[in-house]
């Protein structure tokens, strides 16, 4: 019995023992899974203070961590300011320096752009102008104030052939440049190629979009025939004085008072049909009636008298269509070229291809470079001065030719001008096909 008392009490003895081993493991366990936790938690706290924004006091202590750094690499770069520029921007970029930079960028184009210039590489120029311009840089209202300016130094030193490189050069692409057309309506003007200025004064009424502008045009074309009427009128040029008129009047650029003086003209030359028509036309528009009738009224009662028209000599004609030809000597008959007649051009001219098969190369100088308006548009070309040519019987002394780089189809090479023809009265003879002339005093 004793003996299974003691059992007893040793099996309660083990399994005390058993069940209080048991609850350490367990504890241990515990403690250990709430290390872990609290080493993740503050392992996750960490990261989020890393990744979430510093308070304002923590951001002020990191700046000044920061800008302790930056001052003494500052202090060490002598490129790098040693204060803060009170005009930086939120990036901390310093936008005066970026202005000076433009500033200075500009600076640099307008100071290429005179070198350019002054080197006559006009093409450079224009080129960077352009450039420019289609970037929107504000610079380009300068850069065209230094072309204008250039242009007008030319006229004043009679330096054609540069005036015309640079006016080609920014027509080429700025064709509408109302005051550069004017400067060269200007040129021609002061080179005696009426005509031609005429042409170019239609060419900027044409592209004189604005009211300003197109005031501006129609000033200029009034002093321009204002200054034709005078040099003409003080040589008793009348018939070259009509051909501007007529010109001026195909084109619709003549005034009321300016088609009076037409009328005049007509008269005068002994045109009284056309001179009627004028002003019946006149009368019909509303247009300086009272002068008009006047006018008509006089040469009605046969005033003023004209003579028969006779001529001295003749030429013959070749017929292309409703256009004709004559051959014209350079100055022998081993040079001739055919040129349609042209009442529009003001210097006869030739082909490049026809002015290099002439035989005799001593009978001209080169004058220089000049711009004319075609049936294409402005062209360049150069001009020479032959010392003599033959129309007919007729011997002219100092002719000036512009030969330029065109081609007209057949055998016709160049076209016969007002230089030459205004020389003259003359009369084409349909029927007969025959220039009439007779040279004019």
């Amino acid at each position: 019995m004793r003996s299974i008392y003691l059992a007893t009490v040793l099996l309660i003895i083990g399994f005390i023992l058993g069940w209080m081993s048991r609850s350490y493991d367990i504890d241990r366990a515990l403690r250990e899974a709430l290390e872990d936790d609290v080493l993740s938690v503050e392992a996750n706290s960490r990261k989020q203070e890393s990744s979430e924004p510093l308070h304002y006091g923590d951001q002020k202590n990191a700046d000044e961590r920061s800008n302790a750094g930056q001052n003494k690499e500052s202090t060490d770069n002598p490129f790098i300011s040693q204060s803060t520029p009170a005009n930086a921007d939120s990036s901390g970029n310093d936008i005066s320096q970026a202005s000076d930079e433009a500033l200075t960028k500009e600076q640099d184009a307008v100071s290429l752009f005179k070198s350019y210039l002054q080197q006559k590489a006009f093409e450079q120029a224009v080129d960077l102008y352009r450039e420019l311009d289609l970037a929107g840089e504000t610079t380009v209202a300068e850069l065209r104030a230094l072309i204008i300016t250039k242009l007008n130094g030319y006229l004043e030193v009679n330096d054609g052939d540069a005036f015309t490189e640079l006016a080609n050069s920014f027509l080429s692409v700025y064709y509408n440049d109302i005051d550069v057309l004017l400067l060269l309506a200007d040129f021609n003007q002061r080179m005696n190629y009426f005509i031609e200025a005429l042409n170019v004064y239609q060419m900027a009424n044409e592209y004189a979009y604005s009211s300003i502008n197109s005031q501006k045009v129609r000033e200029a074309t009034n002093l321009f025939l204002g200054k034709v009427d005078t040099f003409y009128s003080n040589q008793q040029s009348w018939y070259m004085l009509r051909q501007i008129y007529e010109r001026a009047e195909l084109v619709g650029m003549l005034t009321p008072e300016q088609r009076i003086r037409l009328a005049q003209l007509y008269a005068v030359t002994g045109d009284t049909y056309s001179a009627q028509s004028t002003l019946q036309d006149m009368i019909s528009r509303g247009q300086a009636v009272t002068k008009a009738r006047s006018m008509l009224q006089s040469m009605d009662e046969g005033s003023p008298q004209t003579s028969p028209v006779s001529y001295d000599g003749n030429v013959a004609l070749k017929q292309y269509g409703n256009q004709f030809a004559a051959m014209l000597a350079l100055p022998d008959q081993y040079n001739q070229v055919n040129l349609l007649l042209d009442t529009g051009a003001s210097l006869t001219t030739l082909s490049s291809m026809a002015f290099n098969q002439l035989s005799d190369h001593s009978q001209y100088t080169r004058l220089g470079s000049r711009m004319f308006h075609t049936a294409n548009g402005v062209a360049m070309g150069s001009v020479y001065r032959f010392k003599q040519v033959r129309l007919g019987s007729f011997v002219l002394q100092d002719v000036d030719i512009a030969v330029l780089d065109f081609s007209i189809t057949g055998d016709v090479q160049g076209l016969l001008g007002m230089n030459i023809l205004g020389q003259f009265k003359f009369h084409i003879n349909q029927k007969t096909s025959q220039l009439e002339l007779s040279i004019l005093q």
